[in-house]
């Protein structure tokens, strides 16, 4: 069981996304930005970060909000040698959580080579770049 106090994701704004040059699919909202998106702001702005709901600059307050608590979740994961195998826009959440743990793993000795994520065979999610 999983259990946040929402599910709104990074990847919950890919819906916009034009059609991708690799996978050629596109958002299911593609071409509804302008409409839909200030919607989900608002949503996540209303309920999460009320601080912001009256400020004239709040989607960019809401945005460097969100990175700040994500740098300080990895960071902190980083510093008991946790290591996510899937960080991907799907396990991102707008509150700085950790909503979905995926295949992970923890180094105990400092590898840069390490990959926790057996079916990463490219070894995208690697400390080493």
């Amino acid at each position: 069981m999983r259990v946040a106090p929402t599910f709104m994701r990074f990847g919950s704004f890919e819906i916009f996304t034009p059609k991708d040059s690799y996978t050629h699919r596109q958002g299911p909202s593609f071409g509804k930005k302008k409409e839909m998106m200030p919607h989900m702001l608002d949503y996540v702005i209303d309920n999460f970060y009320k601080e912001f709901a009256s400020e004239k600059d709040k989607y960019m307050l809401l945005f460097k909000q969100i990175a700040i608590r994500t740098i300080k979740m990895v960071s902190h994961w980083q510093a008991v040698g946790f290591c996510h195998g899937v960080m991907n826009t799907d396990n991102m959440s707008i509150l700085g959580l950790t909503i979905d743990y995926g295949p992970y793993g923890f180094v105990e000795h400092f590898d840069p080579k390490h990959i926790c994520n057996h079916s990463d065979s490219e070894g995208r999610y690697r400390y080493e770049a």
